[in-house]
């Protein structure tokens, strides 16, 4: 009970964090910086502990690679661009991967589930094109990172991410913990990267 009440104090600290970090760039109070650093360093060992945990699964890659996409935006922002290009080029590999492990989760489940089947399906195949967005940050004068189609293709993973967390009883399939938990952290993933990405820049 400790270690829960814990960890719903560490996330509530992180959360507040951030959203004050948020409120200060908006509002240009005061530097904000100290706030998304925090927040940022929290959610790189969050995310690291978490795939170290489930080092021996496939899925270990998506916390390990997310992690790698802070690390590299904590790096940028800190004018450590040589460095940071390194760990971008590690990270742009999440969207591929989280799309081919959902694809392939997909595919084995298509004869025993087969509405959860294609849901996980389109949710590996949206989220596979996430990666024109990392390409477009490589070459800035051609193409504007910021485009609205960017922005609303992140929000149309969050969505379905959504609508696959509300439509799915996972309660009753205890096999599909592992995704489950992967979807769960990632709706909270996608909603900073959302505000990282778009709303900071």
């Amino acid at each position: 009970m400790n270690q829960k009440a814990g960890r719903i104090a560490f996330y509530s600290v992180l959360i507040l964090c951030f959203l004050t970090g948020v409120f200060f760039k908006q509002f240009d109070i005061f530097e904000y910086k100290p706030f998304v650093l925090i927040s940022f360093c929290g959610t790189i060992g969050l995310l690291w502990d978490y795939a170290w945990r489930i080092r021996h699964s496939l899925w270990a890659l998506v916390p390990f690679l997310t992690a790698m996409e802070f690390m590299g935006d904590l790096l940028s922002a800190a004018g450590l661009r040589w460095a940071s290009f390194w760990v971008y080029l590690v990270a742009t590999l999440i969207f591929p991967v989280y799309g081919i492990l959902f694809v392939r989760r997909g595919g084995l489940l298509w004869n025993t589930d087969r509405s959860l089947s294609w849901k996980m399906i389109v949710l590996g195949i949206l989220s596979s094109s996430l990666l024109s967005w990392e390409v477009a940050t490589y070459f800035p004068t051609q193409i504007d990172a910021s485009d609205i189609w960017f922005r609303v293709l992140f929000l149309a993973v969050f969505a379905w991410l959504l609508i696959i967390d509300i439509s799915t009883d996972f309660s009753k399939r205890p096999e599909l913990k592992m995704e489950r938990d992967i979807l769960r952290v990632s709706l909270l993933v996608m909603a900073a990267w959302y505000f990282v990405r778009f709303v900071f820049k």
